[in-house]
């Protein structure tokens, strides 16, 4: 528990912190509280390739073909939720995938387990007994392999989805009211097209 003294100590420095004082350290805080990224204010995260983006945008563009202000912003108001949305079915992706590294590492450390059996020597006595070692070793690095299958990087959304039943529940809403947003805007902009 926090004594007093200590409480007003975590006070007094809270006062003197400022938080980042650089414009790279700006940059990077904003972002720290980012988990999917599909309500952020930020087109593009840190973990996107700018230039893929880039390449996406203008070609999606130039298929709009805007002639003026107001078409622009639709245009891109459009591409903005249409790279939001494949953000969204890239993280439903690496969660099928976590989910499917999963059940196969589980498959696989039963298939390990099958390996050892337990025996009693005497009432009291339980030893394991190995019947094949090799098959025992190939079998648990098997396991280990498909473990670290599913916790490689570029899965992370994936399995923090996958394990999570309300973000999931929370970014099919998103993917939804990002839907209607990219369709309103096509709507909105093939009108003023005429």
């Amino acid at each position: 528990m926090t004594t007093h003294r200590q409480a007003k100590a975590n006070k007094m420095n809270a006062k003197r912190s400022t938080g980042p004082r650089s414009k790279a350290g700006k940059d990077t805080s904003r972002f720290n509280a980012l988990k999917h990224g599909l309500t952020a204010n930020s087109v593009i995260l840190p973990t996107e390739d700018e230039g893929e983006y880039r390449g996406f945008a203008a070609e999606m563009y130039e298929a709009l073909q805007p002639k003026d202000a107001t078409q622009a912003f639709l245009a891109e108001d459009a591409i903005a939720c249409a790279w939001r949305l494949r953000r969204a079915h890239r993280a439903e992706g690496q969660a099928m995938a976590f989910l499917l590294f999963a059940a196969r590492a589980r498959r696989a450390e039963s298939l390990a387990s099958g390996y050892k059996r337990r025996v009693s020597l005497l009432s009291s006595i339980e030893r394991t007994v190995v019947d094949d070692p090799a098959g025992l070793e190939a079998a648990e690095t098997d396991a280990a392999e498909r473990w670290e299958a599913a916790q490689a990087g570029e899965l992370e959304l994936g399995r923090s989805l996958a394990t999570n039943t309300a973000a999931w529940e929370r970014i099919a809403r998103y993917q939804l009211s990002i839907e209607r947003r990219f369709h309103a805007a096509l709507r909105a902009l093939r009108e003023e097209q005429g």
